[in-house]
């Protein structure tokens, strides 16, 4: 049987094609010939003038007759002839630029392959009998794998396809294979390429090799993956990328036999990412490209397109993406857990910890370390001594324990153990728990904020009101929020911590009527008699509560003037709804009231009134004004858990303090002391009864 096909070339007679040429290496424009036989079928192509291609079929069925004798009386009936002249005669032996060469549909002039109709209809037919099917004999799928492997050669990226097909293998007994949803979607995604193969037919350029256009090289190991890529018109890449550290943890090693990972794995990873960087940085559409890699297992796995295990195996091939895609989206809202502040620490903690690793030559997860606190106790010895703290100033201890927490974190985010913890119990190793008490023993006293007394808030506010300032007269105005409103910097203005309150989250009430701040007449706004804040994303409060205030009946120490202020600044100045509270207008721009700028206007203040009621400057700070406010209700003696929670404090930490500073309540516990402290027990049984009579001789006061 004779398949001869003419190629398309600069000797071939055959009509022009609106086809684009394909890509790649030019196309040899000299006569070629190319004879090769498969089974009892002779192929043959060339390209050349029609006399040359006369030429090679004439070598073709001269070798037939050298090598097979032609029919004579004696052959049985069964014999026939070497080349068949019935077959020549119905066109078998004609050059053509479009002919079925083993069941492939093959043109020249338009450099495709492509089914025919007969095979498409067979391909799905395979896919009809898979259809809504659990299981499926032996037999039938390594035929159905057969026939589909066939028939991938015109599916773009069909190779590619079938590591769920074999991996149903694995969960087969020895007469039936289970079909699960991860196969039937693997099944469905190539029945759509194989419906799209009849309005594109594959370009043989995608699927026979040329000489390679680019050339590149990859190697993988535990801290990363790199490679580097040459090629005509290209700037030389040089790439690499580090392996997170939660990759590096579950790589199998002699220290970490239980590892799920290889180094294989990591090699066909550094493989992926190789040839990804490339098609980033050019157009390799039709191209061939040639990956240099020192690692078996992942070559074979990348020309075989599929391998035989997965730790995913069991996310379908179609739910591969939106899985990806929800995993980032969920380690960012874990991310998001924290203020943006305590996450930037733990993240710059984690990257001090990963030198420190770097430094001793241990990974920075210990692996292979036994004994891991040990190494805890050297790394919290050089952040106490500022060897390796950011500062690089000693530290207190509780610096420390927040990078050792930043280090458990970092290790719980993997998967991995706490390395601060004994295993069994939770609990923090005795080592480390008794060296953060030996660094606490010796810390200096803590120097804690002082409250704000009120009559600091009235002096910065007659200071902004003599200078006519917009931005001083913000920042009296907020100071006075967040001593009413018990609030924290980034409440109030802009800090790292939390988000201020801004204009949509303030209500004002005439009695029982409210008013939308926002569209209300400022008539109105200016007669309001209470204000409410409504708490969204500020730290310890509750989404959605309120707090509101009555006027206090001071022309410019109350709530609700304060807020009333506010409000008329913004919308004279066309603020949005959105707008923060602590927005001014500077030079036609917005900008925004910084917790460093009510420190300095508070100290300011401090300098020239500050040691009359007995505190310095640096002891105050934008935090005293949520002290001070606490301070004044402890004094009017409000309840001190009506307290705790206008402050949203979680403990009764602050309130502790702040008795102990409270000069109103303080100055007259010693006299009530002396005068309640003379009393007298009821005797014990053990009492001598000869000394019960002297005790009514003890006198009662003094004199």
């Amino acid at each position: 049987m004779f398949w001869l096909a003419a190629a398309a070339g600069l000797f071939c007679n055959a009509a022009p094609t609106d086809a684009p040429p394909p890509r790649g290496p030019s196309l040899m424009p000299g006569p070629l010939a190319y004879t090769d036989v498969f089974v009892d079928d002779a192929i043959q192509l060339a390209q050349g003038t029609p006399p040359q291609l006369s030429f090679v079929r004439h070598c073709l069925l001269q070798s037939l007759d050298k090598v097979f004798r032609p029919l004579d009386d004696s052959d049985p009936i069964t014999r026939q002839e070497p080349a068949s002249v019935k077959k020549m005669l119905k066109g078998d032996a004609c050059w053509a630029t479009l002919k079925t060469v083993l069941g492939w549909q093959v043109d020249s002039l338009r450099g495709t392959i492509e089914l025919p109709q007969h095979r498409l209809e067979r391909l799905h037919q395979l896919f009809d009998s898979c259809r809504g099917r659990t299981r499926l004999s032996l037999k039938k799928w390594y035929q159905l794998l057969g026939e589909l492997r066939s028939m991938t050669l015109a599916i773009p990226g069909g190779t590619g396809m079938f590591t769920q097909l074999q991996l149903a293998l694995r969960h087969s007994d020895s007469t039936r294979v289970k079909l699960t949803a991860a196969v039937h979607d693997q099944l469905a995604d190539f029945e759509r390429l194989a419906c799209d193969l009849g309005n594109r037919p594959t370009r043989i350029a995608e699927i026979v090799p040329s000489a390679p256009t680019y050339v590149g090289a990859c190697d993988a190991a535990r801290t990363g993956m790199g490679g580097v890529w040459f090629g005509p018109g290209l700037q030389p890449i040089l790439w690499r990328h580090p392996f997170p550290s939660h990759i590096q943890a579950q790589l199998v090693s002699s220290d970490n036999l239980a590892g799920t990972i290889t180094n294989s794995d990591l090699e066909l990873a550094g493989i992926l990412c190789h040839n990804d960087v490339l098609v980033h940085a050019t157009d390799c559409s039709e191209l061939t490209i040639a990956t240099l890699c020192d690692n078996t297992p992942a070559v074979a796995w990348t020309h075989r397109a599929s391998i035989s295990t997965c730790p995913l195996a069991s996310i379908p091939a179609s739910a591969c993406h939106d899985f990806c895609r929800d995993l980032r989206l969920a380690e960012t809202a874990a991310s998001s857990g924290v203020v943006p502040s305590r996450a930037s620490s733990t993240r710059s903690d984690w990257a001090v910890w990963t030198a420190f690793c770097t430094s001793i030559g241990q990974s920075s997860l210990l692996t292979g370390v036994t004994d891991k606190p040990r190494v805890l106790q050297v790394f919290a010895h050089r952040i106490r001594t500022g060897q390796l703290a950011r500062s690089g100033l000693p530290v207190r201890s509780r610096t420390v324990e927040d990078y050792l927490r930043s280090v458990g974190q970092g290790f719980a985010s993997v998967g991995a153990p706490d390395p601060r913890k004994q295993p069994r119990t939770q609990l923090t190793d005795f080592r480390i728990y008794r060296q953060l008490r030996s660094y606490t023993r010796t810390d200096p006293s803590p120097s804690r904020v002082k409250p704000l007394p009120v009559q600091l808030l009235h002096h910065v506010r007659q200071q902004a009101v003599v200078s006519g300032n917009a931005t001083d007269l913000a920042v009296s105005d907020l100071a006075y929020l967040a001593f009413f409103w018990l609030l924290r910097p980034g409440e109030y203005c802009t800090s790292s911590d939390t988000q201020p309150f801004r204009l949509c989250d303030v209500q004002l009430f005439i009695g029982d009527t409210r008013m939308p701040p926002t569209t209300a007449p400022l008539e109105d706004i200016q007669r309001a008699t209470f204000a409410t804040l409504t708490f969204t994303t500020q730290k310890n409060g509750v989404r959605g509560e309120v707090i509101g205030h009555a006027r206090s009946g001071h022309p410019d120490a109350c709530p609700v003037l304060a807020t009333v202020r506010r409000i008329l600044y913004l919308r004279n100045n066309g603020a949005l709804p959105t707008a923060a509270l602590c927005s001014v207008r500077r030079q036609g721009r917005w900008t925004t009231i910084t917790s460093h700028l009510i420190t300095e206007t508070i100290r300011l203040s401090a300098t020239l009134i500050g040691p009359t009621l007995g505190f310095l400057p640096a002891d105050v700070s934008a935090r005293s004004a949520r002290a001070g406010g606490a301070m004044a209700l402890l004094c009017g003696r409000v309840d001190t858990s009506i307290i705790q929670l206008v402050g949203r404090w979680r403990s009764d930490v602050m309130l502790r303090y702040l008795h102990l500073q409270a000069f109103p309540l303080m100055k007259h516990f010693a006299r009530t002391m002396l005068t309640a402290g003379s009393f007298q027990l009821v005797p014990g049984q053990n009492v001598p009864p000869s000394v019960a009579p002297l005790l009514a001789e003890v006198p009662n006061t003094l004199p």
